[in-house]
Parts: C-alpha cells; sequence; structure tokens
C-alpha cells in the first residue's frame, strides 16, 4: 500500500482550499492518489456539461416550436397561462 500522505505529489504539496480537500478524499481512503480525485471531479464536470448541454438543445427546441405557433397563430391568452403558472406553483408549495 502506498503511503498516503503523498509528500511528491504536486497536487497535495500545493496550498489552499482545493489542496485541502483533495489531501482529505485521500488521506480519507476513498481515493488511492490525488489524481484520481481529480479525474473523478472531471468525470463529474463532464456529466454536469453534458446536462447543461442538453437542456439548452432542448430549450432552443421548445423556443422555436413557441416561436413556430405564435406564428401560426397558436397563442394561448396570458391570464390563461399565468393562472396555470399559479396552479402549479400552489400545488408545489409546501403544506404547512
Amino acid at each position: 500500500m502506498q503511503d498516503r500522505t503523498h509528500n511528491q505529489d504536486p497536487y497535495l504539496r500545493q496550498a489552499g482550499p482545493y489542496a485541502d480537500f483533495v489531501r482529505e478524499m485521500v488521506e480519507s481512503g476513498r481515493y488511492e492518489s490525488a489524481a484520481e480525485v481529480i479525474l473523478a471531479g472531471l468525470a463529474l464536470l463532464r456529466d454536469e456539461e453534458i446536462a447543461r448541454n442538453a437542456k439548452r438543445e432542448w430549450l432552443k427546441r421548445e423556443v422555436a416550436k413557441g416561436v413556430e405557433q405564435a406564428d401560426a397563430g397558436e397563442l394561448i391568452p396570458a391570464e390563461d397561462v399565468f393562472s396555470r403558472l399559479r396552479t402549479a406553483i400552489r400545488a408545489e408549495a409546501p403544506v404547512e
């Protein structure tokens, strides 16, 4: 088993909140090295970016669909929209 202090690891020799966190993760035994912690973080960042991009593309499609419907005269009166929104918000509100 490797020495968990990893004095040679450049990630762990640095000071600061991220270095401290990385050091804690390695010292806890959850990860074998700082590089493994960094890779796990990058994997999460990648997944977040993929989800963000998918949401952005979905939103673009929905806006384009709405513009097409508006251009075709398929509009919903504003009061109906706000009424639906108020109902949805009330349904999600915590019960007191």
